[in-house]
């Protein structure tokens, strides 16, 4: 009897399916297989930083000339940056005219904040500090070796205070620097760690403290105000530049777009690398891939021929974490179902229904029409193509995750690598149209759920904020939580109001995710014809 051959998308679907029905059975139980599809999700995002790194060095370093890669980059950009726009306007103009906010329970509404209310806390958190650190860092010593001399010396009652502070190792180090010689790093990180430490602290000014510091305009606004939380820290990091007015540099409030842009470019490759950080490793690739095409060729054919042997050792990888694709998507889908259960997603549907509508309208018509008109392809054709790359970013939440199979999917339909080695991982990092519409979707559900209305002008600026903040916002599951409560914090919403809504954003995650996937594929077919018609 001959033995049926069941192909791989049919068998993550058959996953998908299964997993639904065993967390529905056994409900919370069914957490205990999600190790199978932590494992699986491990082995596919180990692999995509050398993914990355190795497939756009040898994309870049196989276009042969620079200006062929700064057409296809701004190319990419300006059609990520306009389906983002249209994404998160489909969001806002269908939750203004469904109202998903308005005629909420309102018990329903307290046991929903109830019950999520410490998460929430946690996002508003991580996004108080993503907002822009406050705390003093290596690049901000002006002067280092005056700094030490003026703490290890000083006799006023503040760096007396500071001495007090600090632990009796960098007091010994302190004692023991030779002012002969610049001091060392450690002692300096010693140093700023003691100080952030103290800044972290309850408000800092005491005035028999500081009567010898001449404090700035700045710090006597701030102190004449009742402060809380990080304004504390925002005031004592002023407190300690006035005190230190040569060793420290003046903080300089820079626009988040700013921070993004200067933070493409790493001190520390080794670290980008280890840390994940995307944006810095694309840079890196480009940068590398650029510096191929311009030495001799003999020389660079070795490395590219390295490259090249390395990329399809990497290929191999993910074709064995593939194999294990199915049995990680069930036990992913089940630990998702069985921890949150379908009765949330009810309580919710509206809101729930409105960004599902969304997603599916955006995806199927803007994607569509992209595909079929200016990437000259079949939109049925495109979407049997990339199925699997579609069902693993839904189980996974994680474009981050689905990034390979991405990038072999649109091989079937004819992208080369040199295309979608760029297109994609750039979408993974800067494109997240799915992500931006949920935004638009969720800022307007929660000013309806608080009764506040939102104008033209602050709908035009979460237009504007939630573009920018999907540039860099991680390919990881939940990202988009972080994102939206920048998103609030813009226009003045109650980041609490998160609470309400964390309930179903697991589940519409994996929507969003899978959105943003389609678009990254999607590019890559639109580039790869536009690139083919000016040959």
């Amino acid at each position: 009897m001959k033995k049926i051959k069941i192909k791989l998308h049919t068998q993550i679907f058959i996953g998908l399916i299964l997993g639904v029905v065993v967390g529905l059975i056994f409900g919370e139980k069914a957490t205990i297989i999600k190790p199978v599809g932590t494992i699986f999700l491990r082995i596919i995002t180990m692999i995509v930083v050398p993914l990355v790194l190795v497939s756009l060095m040898l994309g870049t370093a196989s276009l042969g000339d620079i200006r062929k890669l700064g057409r296809i980059g701004i190319k990419t950009i300006i059609y990520f940056t306009i389906t983002t726009i249209i994404a998160i306007s489909i969001g806002l103009v269908l939750a203004n005219i469904v109202k998903p906010g308005v005629g909420l329970n309102e018990e329903v509404r307290a046991r929903l904040y109830k019950n999520y209310e410490s998460k929430a806390q946690v996002s508003i958190q991580r996004i108080t500090e993503k907002s822009g650190t406050t705390l003093i860092n290596m690049d901000e010593l002006k002067d280092p070796e005056g700094l030490v001399i003026k703490l290890r010396n000083g006799t006023d009652p503040l760096l007396s205070y500071f001495r007090e502070h600090f632990s009796a190792k960098t007091q010994e180090m302190l004692k023991t620097y030779n002012d002969s010689h610049p001091p060392s790093n450690s002692l300096k990180e010693a140093l700023l760690d003691e100080l952030n430490k103290l800044l972290e602290q309850e408000n800092l000014y005491n005035e028999e403290l500081f009567a010898q510091v001449d404090l700035s305009k700045e710090s006597k606004k701030l102190l004449a105000k009742n402060l809380q939380g990080k304004e504390i820290i925002s005031l004592n990091k002023l407190l300690l530049e006035d005190a230190f007015p040569q060793e420290i540099v003046k903080s300089q409030k820079r626009s988040p777009l700013l921070d993004v842009l200067i933070n493409i470019f790493p001190t520390n490759p080794m670290k980008s690398l280890v840390e994940g950080n995307m944006l810095q490793i694309i840079f890196l690739a480009l940068l590398f891939g650029t510096i191929l095409t311009l030495i001799k060729k003999e020389k660079s054919e070795f490395l590219i021929k390295f490259l090249d042997g390395l990329n399809d050792a990497i290929i191999q990888v993910v074709h064995f974490a593939m194999r294990l694709a199915p049995y990680g998507v069930l036990a992913l889908i089940a630990s998702v179902i069985g921890q949150y259960g379908v009765h949330i997603l009810i309580t919710l549907l509206k809101y729930s229904l409105v960004v599902v509508g969304g997603l599916l309208i955006y995806t199927f018509s803007v994607n569509s029409l992209a595909v079929g008109i200016l990437g000259r392809t079949n939109p049925l054709r495109f979407y049997r193509a990339v199925k699997e790359a579609m069902i693993i970013a839904f189980s996974t939440s994680s474009s981050n995750a689905a990034l390979p199979v991405s990038m072999e999917c649109v091989q079937h339909i004819g992208v080369p690598r040199e295309y979608s080695s760029f297109v994609i991982p750039l979408g993974a990092t800067i494109n997240m149209d799915g992500t931006a519409l949920y935004q638009g979707v969720a800022a307007v559900f929660i000013a309806q759920i608080y009764g506040i209305p939102l104008g033209i002008t602050a709908q035009i600026t979460i237009v504007l904020m939630a573009t920018l903040a999907s540039v860099g916002a991680a390919g990881v599951p939940a990202a988009g939580i972080i994102t939206l409560a920048m998103v609030l914090k813009q226009i003045g919403i109650p980041l609490e109001g998160i609470a309400l809504i964390l309930g179903v954003d697991r589940f519409l995650d994996m929507c969003r995710t899978t959105t943003n996937i389609i678009g990254d594929m999607g590019c890559s077919v639109v580039i790869k014809e536009m690139e083919k018609n000016r040959k």
